[in-house]
């Protein structure tokens, strides 16, 4: 049970808003001198003496043994069914979106990226290798006149219609264009990826999603750091009646857990667990800005460079743009909240551009005037990313600052 004082481990299973559980709820519920550093690449704290308050991890249970005897564990849990699927769509678009990088992409700094978190870091290489051929033989396939027409949707949401061959969009059809309107691809089974029937018979399925959740309370996935894990997975999946122990077993493990929340309740699981672990949900938000927070606790102004000294303004772990430290927290380190301001300025910016490109799409345009705007719209965008970068360098450079401070 949480006492107040012990470590809070938040064992994350994928595609259950654990993100959005630990983000919103225990994050933001913890000071930031009392949060451990971020493990979901790996951990980074000394298992007897964490000297921190929240772990959270897509660890399996075979952790905890590592942990301190008291520690809390919390975790999120999901229909299975809704799980697998969730976990299928999900490693598909972002292996996807990893093919369409170019070719001077460079992984950002001081961040943990998907493809470094398991099991993503299986899944969407294995995604990857199934999209590639197939997208390069979409590209290769010509485009003759009159072209075909299809579906999209704005970032606003709004449907319009794309003509790859005309280089035209439109918001409505006429019933002569309606006849080259190709449909919409079935999402489970395209000739784009992997069908979700043909995934599921895969070993790759078996071994990382079905039964996840189970695996994962059990401490037994292929990231287990418990010897012969393998050997006791691969006994449950071929024999019912172990598998039904080890399900007995998991299930007497969590009643031990300070909270079990679900996805389809998540509203009252945040409730439940704010309950739990003594986190007002009506309290201190400890965001981006810790030492503003602390201000607040104790009545009275911090400059930047104290807080840190006091382990009261650490660096953000994760890479929100709109991050920055509060100005009234002092002005020793300028740089970080004049690019966090910079980069959610242009953030405004690219956002503007996007209204003005729709806009000329759904009043019918001409092409030129679309052109126009859609290099505007990319010179923008160009210039947010350059912000993000220079704000990720920015929180490296106070990353050294706060070890010479320590």
């Amino acid at each position: 049970p949480f006492t107040g004082d012990n470590l809070v481990y938040f064992l994350h299973i994928p595609r259950t808003a654990g993100r959005t559980f630990h983000s919103c709820l225990l994050r933001l519920g913890t000071p930031g001198r009392k949060r451990c550093p971020k493990a979901y690449d790996h951990l980074r704290i000394d298992f007897k003496v964490p000297k921190c308050h929240l772990l959270s991890s897509h660890d399996d249970f075979s952790v905890v043994e590592q942990l301190p005897a008291d520690v809390a564990v919390v975790s999120q849990m999901r229909d299975p069914v809704d799980r697998f699927l969730s976990a299928y769509e999900f490693a598909i678009e972002v292996a996807a979106r990893q093919l369409r990088r170019g070719k001077n992409y460079t992984k950002p700094r001081n961040r943990v990226v998907t493809d470094d978190v398991w099991p993503w870091s299986y899944l969407i290489p294995y995604f990857a290798e199934d999209i590639r051929p197939k997208m390069a033989q979409a590209k290769a396939e010509p485009v003759v006149a009159p072209g075909v027409w299809s579906e999209q949707r704005s970032d606003d949401g709004k449907i319009y219609y794309w003509n790859k061959y005309l280089n035209m969009s439109k918001w409505t059809l006429d019933d002569s264009e309606k006849q080259h309107l190709v449909p919409n691809l079935d999402p489970y089974n395209n000739r784009m990826f992997m069908p979700l029937a043909e995934f599921m018979r895969q070993p790759i399925a078996a071994d990382l999603l079905q039964n996840g959740e189970l695996m994962q309370v059990l401490g037994l996935t292929n990231y287990s750091r418990w010897q012969g894990a393998l050997q006791l997975r691969s006994c449950a999946l071929k024999h019912a009646d172990v598998g039904q122990e080890l399900l007995d077993f998991a299930l007497k493990r969590i009643e031990k857990f300070t909270h079990v929340g679900t996805t389809d309740r998540l509203f009252e699981s945040v409730e439940s667990a704010a309950a739990s672990l003594n986190m007002p949900l009506d309290g201190p938000a400890y965001g981006n800005g810790e030492a503003s927070a602390a201000n607040i606790e104790r009545g009275r102004s911090l400059s930047w460079k104290d807080a840190m000294k006091a382990g009261e303004a650490p660096l953000p772990q994760h890479g929100d743009d709109d991050a920055s430290y509060d100005s009234s927290a002092g002005s020793d380190s300028p740089d970080v909240h004049q690019l966090a301001h910079g980069a959610r300025k242009k953030r405004a910016e690219v956002s503007a551009k996007q209204q003005m490109w729709n806009e000329a799409v759904e009043t019918n345009a001409e092409q030129g005037r679309l052109r126009e705007l859609r290099g505007e719209l990319n010179a923008a965008r160009a210039e947010l990313t350059e912000a993000q970068q220079l704000l990720v360098a920015a929180r490296g450079e106070e990353a050294k600052m706060r070890k010479v401070l320590e």
